[in-house]
């Protein structure tokens, strides 16, 4: 216990010594959980190798207790993130696949434009287009998330419905 409070005050100085004999005690114990969330070898080193950024980056925000609790903590969360982000892209999966073949001769525009209200185009076009995640489009429209999510959401549904008349009527 002492070692790793002497550590943490180390590497609170950006001591990158202190940081790499952190990192070679405790990275074991940290790729174990995150395999044992993730279930996934292939993702192990790069949560882990994020867990330790954070660690580093953001050493001032350990206060005291254990240490090693702090680090199992963000291994969990990193890890937890992970299986989120891929059950998201799962799920839109299907959606992208289904725009982007129909992207491809261009009718999606005129179809977006003409069906989907101005504030339902914003959404599409960030979250879709540019990726970004609907908390940022929130704040940027001054909505709540969950306004902005159920409005996307809508939006797709009348996207599809448009894109598979039009698919009846050819």
């Amino acid at each position: 216990m002492f070692d790793d409070k002497l550590l943490v005050y180390k590497i609170k100085t950006k001591d990158e010594q202190a940081f790499n004999k952190l990192y070679y005690k405790y990275a074991p114990l940290i790729k174990y959980i995150i395999l044992d969330i993730t279930k996934n070898n292939d993702v192990i080193d790069d949560i882990c190798q994020i867990v330790f950024m954070k660690i580093w980056n953001n050493i001032e925000n350990f206060k005291g207790g254990s240490f090693k609790y702090y680090m199992i903590q963000i291994a969990k969360n990193e890890s937890k993130n992970y299986i989120r982000t891929k059950e998201t892209e799962k799920k839109y999966l299907g959606i992208y696949d289904f725009f982007s073949n129909y992207h491809l001769d261009g009718k999606i525009w005129i179809i977006i434009r003409n069906e989907l209200s101005e504030l339902e185009q914003k959404i599409i076009i960030l979250h879709f287009i540019y990726n970004i995640n609907f908390l940022d489009i929130a704040n940027f429209l001054n909505i709540k998330k969950t306004t902005c999510y159920n409005i996307y959401k809508e939006a797709l549904k009348k996207l599809k419905k448009h894109i598979k008349g039009d698919e009846i009527n050819e």
